[in-house]
């Protein structure tokens, strides 16, 4: 018989519930405007186009974590008032974010040519201006998440990546090609803290010199592993367009661009839910407080993102629909499934160790997997795409492992996480085995049958649902409760 769970808990259960539902609902409109983005991309950009226009948001992306530092998160942690904290974070982000747009505008035909994409220097020159929007966005994200107010991601987040999206789709369905991404990057750059403003996020620049120190001693140890972690997700990237070519990291690119959509829509939607909850069950209750939520949020990942990378790879073949330029991404699109499954169950993990208190584990994890992959990159590019999609596989899990023991050393892994993943695993078994099953009796339609493409993908997920349904009771009445709040 399960014991009641103290009002404080059922507090913060039912907050995380409505925060996950809400940060779902934003990233479902704000993400999920990428694949309209992606599909575009597919229709109107050539391989070599969206190789270049590739390394330009890698290189952005990487300034823009440099300019955060890995700050954020010491806003869900302080102790200090947050709104004067959020302040000086402002300060400081939205300061180191206009001195890095300057310099790597500067420095953009060097920073192309280091990445093996000389025609991507005047892209980054235009796109660099969009660092200090975002830091400012960044720092009212990060304030709500501070307060689980997640309700009020909507607007600035939601209605600017749908405003970028708009402007990318209508841009290269015009004939602007790699410059369409561009301009929907800095569109959705500038409109986000201006609509967050709108909303009532309103966070003036400060200074405090204490506070500054606090956000030193944070960034020093999690902004390496923050700077770590944007590296993992684009040294394929550099590897590939360096040995291979940009027109080889167009095919690659666009695999991992879809690859990359649920692990977006589920691993950073609950990570963003989790870190604030792990943080205040610290605070209230030390590491026996917090190990029950960690193997609670892997199982709900594990359970949500398994369905649609299952349907990813059953149906990654069926990428022709799109364009048949595209059919090399098939193959690559199958094998980072599994990369985007353990990716997930990575960062999970990474939540955790920093919620804990343990940057400097983080930091360890994070080191371990830059240095796998990259010698598993260089050994693994020689055979192609496909031989990267392995090397990223490889790497993330010796990843995983590192990371499952740095918790379960550090008592915030609570017990059953085997029995946690093993229903999600079954589930996807019984319904790979039932799709290859039909294909044999020929029930599957072609490969570039649209519609038919949309059916089997329906019913494959249709089909994990019910599966789930029947495993994994234990998941069904967790759903029922946080529903229920």
């Amino acid at each position: 018989m399960h014991r009641p769970v103290p009002p404080v808990s059922q507090g913060l259960a039912g907050a995380a519930s409505r925060g996950a539902l809400w940060l779902g609902l934003v990233n479902l409109l704000s993400k999920g405007s990428q694949v309209f983005v992606t599909l575009a991309l597919g229709l109107f950009l050539t391989a070599a186009e969206l190789g270049s226009v590739t390394v330009t948001v890698a290189l952005v992306n990487l300034a823009l974590v440099v300019q955060s530092a890995g700050v954020y998160d010491v806003i869900a942690r302080t102790s200090e008032e947050p709104r004067r904290f959020a302040g000086t974070v402002v300060t400081i982000s939205v300061g180191l974010g206009a001195l890095i747009a300057v310099l790597a505008a500067v420095l953009a035909p060097q920073l192309a040519e280091l990445a093996g994409a000389r025609t991507a220097t005047d892209l980054l020159r235009v796109a660099v201006l969009s660092l200090p929007f975002t830091a400012l966005a960044g720092v009212q994200m990060a304030y709500l998440h501070r307060q689980l107010d997640f309700r009020r991601r909507l607007v600035p987040d939601a209605g600017s990546a749908l405003a970028g999206a708009a402007v990318t789709v209508v841009g290269a369905a015009a004939g602007l090609g790699e410059w369409s991404l561009v301009a929907g990057l800095v569109t959705t750059a500038v409109l986000a803290p201006l609509l967050g403003t709108a909303v009532g996020i309103r966070l003036r620049p400060r200074w405090s010199a204490a506070h500054a120190r606090t956000v030193g001693r944070w960034a020093a140890v999690t902004g390496p592993g923050a700077v770590l972690g944007l590296v993992l997700l684009n040294l394929d990237y550099v590897v590939v367009t360096r040995v291979l070519g940009e027109a080889a990291t167009g095919v690659y690119s666009f695999a991992f661009r879809i690859a990359f959509v649920p692990y977006v829509m589920g691993a950073v939607v609950l990570g963003g839910v989790a870190f604030p909850l792990y943080a205040r069950l610290m605070a209230s209750g030390g590491e026996r407080a917090m190990a029950p939520a960690v193997v609670r949020f892997v199982h709900v990942l594990a359970a949500t993102t398994g369905g649609a990378y299952l349907a990813l790879a059953l149906l990654a073949d069926r990428i022709v629909v799109i364009d048949p330029r595209w059919a090399g991404s098939a193959p690559v699109l199958r094998v980072l499934t599994v990369y985007g499954v353990l990716l997930g169950l990575v960062l999970m993990g990474h939540e955790a160790l920093r919620a804990s208190g343990r940057p400097g584990s983080y930091l360890r994890a994070q080191v371990v997997h830059v240095v796998v992959l990259l010698v598993a990159a260089v050994t693994l590019v020689r055979f192609g795409i496909v031989g990267m999609a392995w090397a990223q596989v490889g790497a993330v899990a010796v990843a995983a492992v590192v990371v499952v023991v740095m918790l379960a050393r550090a008592g915030v892994l609570g017990s059953g996480l085997g029995r946690a993943l093993l229903p999600p695993l079954g589930a996807a078994a019984l319904v790979a085995v039932g799709h290859q099953a039909a294909g044999r009796a020929g029930l599957l339609p072609p490969a570039d049958s649209l519609v038919g493409g949309a059916v089997v993908g329906v019913l494959v997920l249709l089909a994990y649902v019910g599966a789930l349904v029947v495993v994994d009771r234990p998941l069904v009445r967790d759903l029922r409760a946080a529903v229920a709040r």
